[in-house]
């Protein structure tokens, strides 16, 4: 048996990732038990408490938020196979399986910029760790390098849900000089933003321009499609299946680190300024 915890089923990356990594872990002959904490630490900690208690193979782990150092490293210690994947510790000590986050939104801020946009919003939660600080810190180096202003309102608050994609696009309308175009930290968020503006009578590419994050299946299928940053879901699962194998096989090998080289995928949601 393999422990799988994911932080946040109500995101598609999460449910594609997961596919993909039962479909790997299938294939080498074992079974998978999913675990949800939503995000709530104390359910986590019971989950991974659970996992060794049952005597699982190997855990794969993407941390809910603020997760402490401690819980990583009372997990690594019990001896049970560990890779964790999407949220990166700041200590570098463990199997991890993510995305160049930097990169993604450096892409896509850069694509927003050679469209002709120059006010450009980023839209996630602040605080949330190293993926937002990388994700923002691309956009930044991106408008940075166009010698481009950031104003500190541009850089929006928000839940990482489409409720907190509507919020953000609200907090975007009502600043003045009017915002063109928002990065946003994932697709979840720009599906709630492409939402908010519908409300507004406004249509995404062509009034305002929007950008997501982590290339889930429904962004090809919104209105308009989502220019988007894919880092392929289910392939990552199956990177972390692939990665934890090979940890249950040579446990005392040094940790990995493999971040998937993100690509940008443009659509219609990202069109050039009015």
């Amino acid at each position: 048996m393999i422990g799988i915890v994911i932080n946040d089923l109500g995101n598609p990356f999460f449910a594609e990732m997961l596919v993909g990594m039962e479909r790997r872990l299938a294939d080498a002959g074992y079974i998978s038990l999913m675990a949800h904490t939503n995000e709530r630490l104390d359910v986590q900690d019971k989950v991974l408490t659970s996992m060794h208690e049952y005597h699982a193979a190997g855990v794969i782990l993407c941390p809910a938020f603020d997760t402490p150092k401690a819980l990583l490293e009372r997990t690594r210690q019990s001896g049970i196979p560990l890779v964790i994947v999407v949220r990166e510790p700041a200590t570098g000590s463990y199997n991890f399986v993510g995305a160049d986050n930097e990169r993604g939104t450096f892409e896509a801020s850069r694509h927003l910029i050679e469209q002709g946009h120059r006010r450009i919003a980023f839209l996630g939660r602040v605080g949330a760790g190293p993926v937002y600080d990388l994700r923002r810190a691309g956009y930044e180096r991106a408008m940075r390098e166009d010698n481009l202003p950031i104003a500190p309102e541009w850089i929006i608050n928000i839940a990482l849900t489409r409720e907190g994609g509507r919020d953000g696009i609200r907090q975007a309308l009502a600043m003045h000089p009017q915002l063109t175009a928002a990065v946003c930290y994932n697709d979840v968020v720009a599906f709630g933003a492409m939402s908010e503006l519908g409300e507004h009578g406004l249509m995404v590419g062509r009034d305002f321009a929007l950008t997501g994050f982590d290339g889930v299946a429904a962004a090809a299928h919104t209105n308009p499609p989502l220019t988007t940053v894919d880092v392929g879901p289910g392939s990552l699962g199956e990177c972390a299946a692939e990665a934890l194998l090979a940890r249950m096989a040579n446990p005392d090998a040094p940790p990995t680190r493999r971040l998937i080289e993100p690509k940008l995928v443009v659509r219609q949601s990202s069109g050039p300024p009015k």
